[in-house]
């Protein structure tokens, strides 16, 4: 209720807000104290006033009435409340760090630092090796676990520098079924670090997809019978078709490549909330197709994009019309290990590509 007060406050400018308290101000003198006392304070100008009472003459016996008084009393309290939100009232939010990277994400928009008071919530661990990738998800899953969050519970925020399983995981485990916010750190230029919540709309052209099902592929999958399908999502850089050849050793699975089509690659395309939802559906819609077509069993997901969009994707990757599904992290040169993020038990979980039972 009281962020919904906010919000409506927050719509009023504060050059009205301010001509309006003028008003009820003069008013305010003029109902308790009268007309005479109005001039004789020095620091309000009450010429304007004056005007008024020579158009409507029966407004000073108006103000000073009991019904008057009430009206004026009870404006200047509401009045007194909007300035308390605009100025001093904050909704509270949870604000989600996630870093495995090890990486300074301290650096906020100013505006968004004073918009709310924030829980925060922070998932950090530093990856090194593959116990360690088990350890971090051990946390980032306890930390998923008693954040205790529902659907009445504040606004969620979400902003981080991680590798991309895990994003595409806690994405995946909280839903689509709750909205969160997401933040972003826009680098068209490389010395923009603070991080900023998306705008719904933004001025920046659509780029156009490639969505494309590798002839190549296609007619050995058939033959094979391959239950198996790579999505490779290039939105910052290009995804090699043979860096693939470390999840499918034998090139016989299907593969979708969805490859944005823009020269200047090598930082963030997705600028807005409206870009991510577009994007996000063309890519499930793709995805379903195949699984169809295909009597896809096993997904393998390969992203070179941005923290939001990964997220936003394994939000909306979270239902029954898809497979299981494995995420891949890119080092070394190849996609070197995996989470599988449609598993539970956590001795399952981690993919590596050099000892999977495959």
């Amino acid at each position: 209720m009281l962020s919904k007060i906010y919000k409506i406050c927050k719509t009023i400018p504060d050059k009205f807000l301010i001509t309006w308290s003028t008003i009820l101000v003069c008013a305010f003198v003029v109902s308790f104290r009268g007309n005479d006392f109005l001039q004789k304070v020095p620091a309000i100008s009450a010429d304007w006033y004056n005007t008024i009472i020579a158009v409507l003459p029966g407004l000073n016996d108006a103000l000073s009435s009991t019904i008057g008084k009430a009206i004026i009393t009870g404006l200047t309290v509401l009045t007194i409340v909007t300035w308390l939100f605009k100025k001093i009232y904050r909704p509270i939010a949870y604000l989600i760090k996630h870093s495995t990277m090890g990486h300074s994400l301290e650096e906020f928009d100013d505006e968004f630092q004073k918009s709310y008071y924030f829980k925060r919530i922070n998932i950090e661990t530093t990856i090194e090796n593959e116990e360690s990738i088990v350890q971090a998800l051990i946390n980032q899953d306890n930390m998923y676990k008693n954040m205790k969050i529902s659907k009445k519970s504040p606004t969620i925020f979400y902003y981080g520098v991680a590798h991309i399983p895990f994003i595409f995981r806690l994405g995946y485990q909280f839903g689509e079924g709750r909205q969160i916010r997401l933040l972003h750190r826009f680098r068209p230029t490389g010395d923009e670090l603070e991080f900023k919540e998306l705008p719904e709309h933004d001025n920046d052209r659509a780029a156009i997809w490639q969505l494309l099902i590798g002839d190549e592929y296609l007619e050995q999958n058939v033959q094979s019978g391959s239950k198996e399908l790579i999505v490779a999502i290039s939105t910052t850089y290009l995804i090699k078709p043979e860096d693939l050849r470390s999840i499918d050793y034998n090139g016989n699975m299907h593969t979708l490549e969805v490859i944005i089509d823009k020269q200047d690659r090598g930082y963030d395309f997705f600028s807005s909330y409206d870009k991510i939802k577009s994007y996000t559906q063309t890519v499930l819609d793709a995805v379903r197709n195949c699984c169809k077509n295909y009597s896809i069993e096993r997904i393998h997901l390969v992203l070179a994009t941005s923290v939001p969009f990964a997220f936003y994707l394994g939000q909306h990757m979270h239902t029954n019309q898809f497979p299981d599904i494995t995420v891949y992290h890119y080092q070394n040169n190849k996609y070197e290990w995996g989470i599988r993020v449609t598993e539970s038990d956590i001795d399952k979980v981690i993919v590596n590509n050099y000892s999977v039972n495959r």
